[in-house]
């Protein structure tokens, strides 16, 4: 998510697709004014299945939700918003 007022990412957003030449134009077509980090050649284990995935992780680095694979959810943000909250809550 990216606070528009603030100017704060409170997530991050990684593309691994192998043309980054894509990432600019996909954003703007859509609307998405978000940070996007190229990660192509980023190897790390993150257990990556599939993508698009979506994490959320609390302060303390443990991954509290995963979703994989893209959402037709019509309250896609309004379900991150609340997973994020209480995220903000486990100890």
């Amino acid at each position: 998510m990216y606070d528009y007022e603030t100017n704060q990412a409170s997530g991050i957003t990684f593309n691994v697709d192998e043309d980054p030449g894509v990432v600019e134009p996909f954003l703007k077509e859509h609307g998405y004014e978000f940070p996007v980090l190229l990660a192509h050649n980023v190897v790390f284990d993150a257990e990556l299945e599939g993508i698009p995935q979506n994490w959320i992780v609390d302060a303390k680095g443990t991954r509290q939700w995963k979703q994989m694979g893209f959402s037709d959810d019509q309250n896609w943000e309004t379900t991150v918003l609340a997973k994020l909250e209480a995220a903000k809550t486990t100890d």
